[in-house]
Formats: structure tokens, sequence, C-alpha cells
């Protein structure tokens, strides 16, 4: 029996998408408690999954706003967080799991009692420490992004760290269920499709005209009805999708809570929408789902977490941009077409999904054994270090050196390693005879060679940034370690990454597969049945 706190300070869809990690450790705990601490607006989400048997309220305005100008704790502040960990101590964790990245969480970890903390935390000197490979794989991801290809949701769950089984769906409240009832009501038996027009981001966002066109096509060839919901933020864009429409098209954005929200989503034959909390809802709500990702967001990362579920990009060589959400000229957004997202929907109505288009990148979600999602569909010239990734990451964090079926890797690749393997060599050597100086005239100010270069090793091997990126995490040390921990931690991650490397080089020089063997299918892979869609 384990009692175990989850932090997930997050955002709706983020907090969704951790709730297969959840399942996980409520199955794991055997009788135990888990908790979950959330932001206080999202506590009526977060008390809909049925594995979690105490939601703790976080306040983020109120601590905010008691802490002073200089970071340091107001009295107001201080008592805030006393009873905040009072009510954590009556839980009594064994394990805590931070699914948040924040500095704040890490120091909230710190001031918590319990026998073990996974995800960010900090150490016993204050800084900064990640718990776990699949933690430091996570941070990876602010610059090795491009070379993703696992799913969020299933980055939670490794760092969870228990085996994973099936998950649960959120319980609608009572209450909610007849709000949805009757406010759907005069659309009964007809098929549903819910449209999230909404976005937390501008560039995210679809043009509210091609959404329009979009009904226009969904009412004018099937017997559907459209329900348009987003924040009352949208409700100006709404009004452009919906109007005209009557009872066809209902419009009650902004008209909802986040439950409400989701008692409707439920009864839903189809959800569409972008990269957001109604979405992922839909997804743990095992409800067919068709995602469109414009601007930075990525069907890589965050597509429906759901068998069968749909995911559109646009066929342009710049998506998905950068986060910082700096692009001027968005032609993603036109690079779709209102008639494939109505022809591929009307299809999903059916259970089927039809052929590629010349217009979008289509990819289904798959979910095969118990493993992490794969997505299955067309192939982007930026997709090929992710497919390689996709079954090699297991080898890079030393989870996996034998598999029972081929391995993608391109043979340019094995070519890379070597000349890689004899660079990393040198370096170490030219640290180490560095080190062959008395240690009374070793300077404190010592410097990682093998660091120094990984600037110009990503410019000669962009393929492998991974790596870097992650020998650059396994070093992390702080200067009150003194300089030989700082040392020996430099030469522990030496050693790792030139492992790391050696476990490649046997795949690669096994030639098991090459690119055009690929797993991830073409067009003509989607012959689904209507069982596989629905």
């Amino acid at each position: 029996m384990r009692n175990s706190l989850v932090i997930a300070l997050l955002r709706l869809g983020d907090l969704v998408q951790s709730f297969p990690a959840i399942s996980d450790l409520s199955r794991a705990a055997d009788g135990g408690e888990v908790a979950l601490m959330v932001q206080q607006d999202l506590v009526p989400i977060a008390r809909m999954h049925p594995g979690v048997t105490q939601v703790i309220p976080f306040d983020g305005d109120t601590l905010l706003n008691a802490t002073r100008a200089k970071g340091e704790w107001s009295r107001q502040g201080l008592t805030y967080v006393n009873e905040l960990c009072d009510l954590v101590d009556e839980l009594n964790p064994d394990l805590i799991v931070n699914l948040t990245h924040t500095a704040f969480s890490a120091n909230l970890c710190s001031i918590i009692k319990a026998e073990e903390v996974r995800g960010r935390s900090l150490a016993k000197d204050g800084g900064t420490q990640l718990n776990g490979d699949w933690t430091r794989y996570f941070f990876t991801l602010m610059s090795s992004r491009s070379s993703n290809p696992v799913n969020l949701v299933d980055l939670f769950r490794e760092i969870a760290g228990v085996n994973k089984g099936p998950y649960d769906k959120p319980v609608i409240p009572p209450d909610a269920s007849r709000f949805a009832a009757q406010i759907l009501q005069p659309l009964a038996d007809k098929p549903i499709i819910v449209l999230g027009i909404g976005s937390n981001h501008p560039l995210r966002s679809w043009d509210s005209n091609l959404w329009r066109t979009t009904v226009e096509l969904l009412l004018n060839n099937s017997e559907c009805s459209v329900i348009v919901i987003g924040s009352a933020g949208d409700r100006e864009a709404s009004n452009i999708v919906s109007d005209g429409w009557g009872e066809r098209c209902l419009n009650i954005c902004g008209e909802t809570d986040l439950v409400q929200l989701a008692a409707v989503i439920d009864r839903c034959d189809l959800f569409i929408g972008h990269d957001t909390g109604p979405m992922h809802i839909a997804a743990m709500l095992d409800k067919p789902c068709l995602g469109i990702y414009l601007a930075m967001a990525s069907a890589w990362e965050t597509a429906p977490y759901r068998n069968g579920a749909v995911s559109i990009e646009p066929n342009v060589d710049c998506h998905p941009c950068s986060e910082q959400g700096d692009c001027t000229d968005p032609i993603c957004h036109q690079a779709i077409s209102p008639f494939s997202i109505a022809d591929i929907a009307l299809n999903m109505l059916n259970g089927v999904v039809p052929d590629q288009r010349d217009d979008c990148t289509m990819r289904v979600s798959r979910q095969k054994d118990g493993g992490r999602l794969r997505l299955e569909g067309s192939i982007k010239a930026s997709d090929q270090n992710r497919l390689i990734w996709f079954d090699l990451i297991d080898v890079v964090l030393e989870r996996n050196n034998r598999f029972p079926k081929p391995v993608q890797c391109t043979a340019i690749w094995r070519h890379e390693l070597t000349q890689l393997k004899s660079e990393v060599l040198q370096l170490v050597h030219k640290m180490i005879g560095g080190l062959q100086i008395p240690y009374n005239n070793r300077s404190n100010d010592f410097h990682d060679p093998l660091a120094v270069e990984i600037p110009a090793l990503i410019a000669r091997y962009p393929g492998l940034r991974l790596l870097f990126d992650l020998y650059r995490l396994d070093t992390i040390c702080h200067e009150t370690q003194g300089i030989e921990v700082r040392i020996e931690n430099i030469v522990k991650a030496q050693e790792k990454l030139l492992r790391r490397i050696a476990n490649l080089q046997k795949i690669s020089e096994q030639g098991r597969v090459s690119m055009l063997d690929t797993s991830i299918q073409t067009a003509d892979g989607f012959n689904a049945s209507k069982s596989e869609i629905t």
C-alpha cells in the first residue's frame, strides 16, 4: 500500500493528459490513496478522475500576491504554504510525482516530506534535481523538440514510473449530465459533432470563416447537428461560425463551466478542434477526435490519446513553428481546406478514414499492446528523426537493448556514430589530461571540454542532438558541491554518453532496416475497418 501525491499545476489540456498516469498510480497504490494538487479553477475537472481520492486546490494568484518583490515570503505567503502543507501531511505521501516543470513546484517538493520524488525537485544544496532519465528527457524537449516522437500522455506515464495499464474515463457528475441532456434535447436522434474553435494562442486558431465553411459542408452533406463550444472570449468568432443555421448549429460558447462542457462532449459522436483541453477531454471520454494542429502545435507531442483519433497538420515546411509565437505570416492556416476537414469528419462519422489529402498531413493515433501511442499515416521530411527515435528512445535511456522487431535506422547514422564516438573520446582524453594536474593546483573554474564543444557537435550531427541535450542534463552540478563532486558527475555523464553511442552503434551495425521499411503507414494503410476507427 502506497500513498501518492501528484503535483499537476498545469493548464486544462495538460491536466487531462495526466489522467492515464494517475490511473497507473492508483492501480499501483494497491489500496493506498492518490491525491492530486491542481490549480483552483481546475478542481472540478480533477475530481472527475475516479482514481483520485483527494484533490488539493492550489491558488497561484494568492501565492503570487503573498510574495515580496525580491521573491521573499510575506507572512501571508508563509501562512498559505503552511496550510497547503498541512493538507498534504494528512495524506502522508510515500511518493510525490511532480508533473510540473516549474522551479516553484520543485521548491514545493522540498517542503513536503516523502520517501521518494519523481520529476523535478531540489537537491540538498538547493539546486535543481531531475529525478529519473524520463524527467531529464522531458526537459530536453525545450531544445530537442523536433526529434521528439513521444506523446505527452506517455511522457507523464513514464515519469510516474509505474506499470501502465487501462486508464479510467472521467466520471461525469449527474447534475452536469442532466444539464447536457436538456441543452441537447433539440438535437435528439441526430449525430452530433462538437466544434472546439478556441485555443490558448491566436496562431493556433483556424480562421472563423474557414470554420463556417466547414459547418456549411457538414450540414449540407449529412443529417448531423453541430455544437460550437469555446470560452466567452470566443463568442464573436463563434457567432460567425453558427449564425443562420437555426437549431442544427447550437452555439454554447461561454455558457458552460468546465464540467458541463465535459458532459456535452460526452454526448457527441465526433469532436473536431484544436490542440486544447476540450479535445483532450473528448479523447479521455473515448470520443472520436479530429484534431487540427496549427502553428506551434504538433500532433507528435499532443495527438488525441485514443485509438483511431485523426490528427491534421498543414503541409508547410515551417510547421511546427517556434513556441515563442512570433510568426507574422501564418501560412499554415490557409494550407488546410475546409473541404478536407468536412470530408474526413463525415467519413469518421461512418467509421472509416478516407485517403490522404494533398493539402494536409493526416495521421491516425494507434496504441498497440499497451505500448506508447504512435502515429500512422503520411510521412513529412521533418518526421524522419522522430521515426528513428521512437524505436531508439528506450535504447538511449537504457531501458531496452534487445528488440523483437526491426529498428528504424538510416545508413548515414552508422558513419555519424563512429565519427561522434571518436570525437567524444578525444574530448574525454583531453579532460583526463587536465585532471593530471595536482589537486592543490587545480582550478575551481574547471570546464568540461565536451560541454564546451556541444554547440559544434550539434551543428555537425543535428540528428543526434538528443544525445547532447541529455548529456547536458546529466552533468547538472551546483557550485556548492565542490570541484571533486562536479568532476565525478561529469565523468559519470561521459561514461553514460559513450555507452549510449555504443548501444546505438550495435543496432546500426546490425543493419536491421532502412527508412524504406518504415513502420509508419502510407495512404494505402488507411483502409481501416469501422471497428478500428470507432
